[in-house]
C-alpha cells in the first residue's frame, strides 16, 4: 500500500477546476484558466455519453487535494477513486456546480447551469461513479 503525502505549503490557495465525469470517474479535467477549456465542448460530449451517466462539473478545490486528484487520475489511473476525493472534498470546501441549460439554480450542494436537464444532471452526479451503470461494460 503506498502512502501519499500532501504538501502543507500551499493549503490555502484554491484551484477551480471544470471537467466531465461519467460511470468510471473523471474522464478530463482542466483548470478554468486554461485558454483551451470549452465548456461547451466538454457539454456536447457529456450528451453524446448520456448512457453513462456524464455530467459536466466545476469545483474549487485546495491546490494540494488538486494535485493529489490529479495524480490519481494521472499516475494511478484510478478515474473513481479520484472522482470520490474530488466530490468529497469540494463539498467540504467550496462546493461543487453541475452544468446544466437552465441557468444557475442551486439545488442542495450543487450549482446546475449546461449540459443535461435539472433532475438528470443532479441525478447523475450523485449515481456516479459506477461502472455498473455502464450499459456497454
Amino acid at each position: 500500500m503506498e502512502v501519499i503525502i500532501l504538501k502543507k505549503e500551499n493549503n490555502n490557495k484554491k484551484v477551480t477546476i471544470v471537467g466531465l465525469a461519467d460511470c468510471h470517474g473523471i474522464e478530463s479535467m482542466h483548470l478554468e484558466s486554461d485558454k483551451h477549456l470549452n465548456i461547451q465542448h466538454l457539454s456536447l460530449r457529456a450528451g453524446a455519453n448520456a448512457q453513462r451517466h456524464a455530467v459536466v462539473f466545476k469545483a474549487i478545490l485546495s491546490k494540494a487535494m488538486y494535485d493529489f486528484v490529479l495524480h490519481l487520475c494521472k499516475v494511478k489511473q484510478n478515474h473513481a477513486g479520484a472522482l470520490k476525493v474530488l466530490k468529497n472534498s469540494a463539498n467540504k470546501e467550496n462546493g461543487v456546480r453541475i452544468p446544466d441549460d437552465f441557468g444557475g439554480v442551486w439545488c442542495d450542494d450543487t450549482e446546475l447551469f449546461l449540459g443535461a436537464p435539472i433532475n438528470a444532471s443532479r441525478n447523475n452526479w450523485k449515481l456516479i461513479p459506477n461502472p455498473n451503470l455502464d450499459p456497454y461494460r
